[in-house]
């Protein structure tokens, strides 16, 4: 019965909750002053250390800036080394 009650009052809760909000806007805002810099930045998923993603990668980004970076990974493995190539892109706004 205690389980129920807590069910029906967080439903509730739900129910009261304000549906006016600004996520679709898009806009992320977090307290950073000033520019980030990325220096030589090297990254790998600890379930493959060996295939790194990210390798001697370096940028800034400036207040008011958005990045984005991208990456492109062949979807079948090739024994040619012409055909496993990868590409970023970083985009500002």
């Amino acid at each position: 019965m205690a389980k129920c009650l807590r069910a029906a009052n967080d439903l509730v809760r739900l129910l009261d909750l304000s549906d006016e909000t600004r996520e679709s806007e898009g806009r992320m805002t977090f307290p950073i002053a000033g520019h980030v810099r990325f220096d030589d930045i090297a990254f790998a998923y600890p379930s493959r250390p060996d295939v790194p993603v990210l390798k001697g990668v370096s940028f800034e980004v400036q207040p008011g800036e958005t990045v984005g970076i991208v990456g492109c990974v062949p979807l079948l493995p090739s024994s040619s080394s012409s055909a496993s190539s990868s590409s970023s892109r970083t985009s500002f706004s």
